[in-house]
């Protein structure tokens, strides 16, 4: 239970943070649609979708990302998603998930605080999804708890709802191959290095303020949801109402940590791969909307390749 927790949480743990810095522009390109359609003379047609990981249960595919997915010759998500995991998935996310315990056989509650580990423990405990993680808890490292506690969601919201999984799903469904932009341990590195004090500090003002992430999670799905795409990203450049409990210079450091250490790395980390396979075959290439925004969000990057890169209608 605590390594499928970790696995879904590594992609959804900007969800827990206030906004990204300024200096990163949410709307450059302006964001009127979450498919745009990239284009070169030459190549196979292929789409970008900006997708959002947490879904609600009973959440279906929608009928025209379905067709496209149909249409395609390959789906590229962040990280592979199979319903049977194959031996190499598996060697990494048991890879993934012992760094998370590789804690110098020290107690976590040593590390961030005996009430800080105890909050976290019993905010795990009250849901069904997570409660069986929570015995472990003190045996993690400080960045391991901070992912952990990123799979604690409002009632009925999870990740195996999230529109990248039902598109996994689908593509084993229709027999399409899939592939992946990065492997797991690709996306834990950046937070193995942050502070101990920023973590614990993070931790103590979720736990005292847990109605704010409940509250963030359900907005930016009612507006994902409902195509207001433009307003999601005003809240994403702007979520000072859900930084409850963190003193400025302390919002100021994530802000700055999740520009330059998670969103801009890993679009340029992607970039060369895409590149790659544009040419060969129709793809769907799936990723959190969040990496599609900003000079160096993947619409930009592929506008300066060349690519046409136009946002569909929905």
């Amino acid at each position: 239970m605590c390594k499928r927790l970790i696995r879904h949480a590594a992609c959804l743990l900007f969800l827990s943070f206030p906004a990204l810095a300024a200096a990163f522009d949410w709307h450059t390109p302006a964001m009127d649609s979450r498919l745009w359609k990239i284009s070169k003379a030459g190549q196979p047609d292929s789409y970008l979708l900006g997708t959002h990981h947490v879904g609600r249960s009973g959440d279906a595919l929608p009928d025209n990302i379905r067709r496209i997915l149909q249409q395609s010759d390959r789906l590229i998500t962040e990280v592979a998603m199979p319903s049977k995991p194959d031996a190499a998935y598996s060697r990494d996310v048991a890879a993934m998930r012992g760094r998370a315990f590789q804690n110098g056989g020290r107690k976590l509650s040593s590390v961030i605080g005996v009430e800080n580990v105890a909050a976290l423990k019993k905010r795990l405990s009250a849901y069904p999804s997570t409660a069986a993680s929570a015995a472990g808890l003190d045996d993690m490292t400080p960045w391991g708890a901070l992912m952990l506690q990123a799979s604690v969601k409002p009632q009925g919201f999870q990740t195996a709802s999230g529109i990248d999984r039902l598109l996994a799903r689908a593509a084993e469904q229709y027999r399409i191959p899939a592939d992946s932009l990065e492997r797991y341990q690709d996306i834990t590195r950046p937070y193995e290095t942050l502070p101990t004090a920023r973590i614990a500090e993070l931790i103590a003002a979720n736990n005292r303020h847990p109605e704010q992430a409940a509250a963030q999670i359900e907005r930016q799905y009612a507006l994902y949801h409902s195509g207001r795409l433009k307003e999601l990203i005003r809240l994403s450049s702007d979520s000072s109402e859900y930084s409850k409990g963190l003193p400025p210079q302390s919002t100021a450091f994530w802000q700055n940590w999740l520009e330059q250490s998670v969103l801009l790395p890993r679009n340029r980390a992607w970039l060369p791969k895409i590149l790659n396979e544009l040419p060969k075959r129709r793809n769907l290439i799936a990723v959190g909307i969040a990496h599609l925004p900003d000079e160096n969000g993947l619409i930009m990057q592929l506008r300066r390749q060349g690519y046409t890169v136009e946002p569909v209608a929905e």
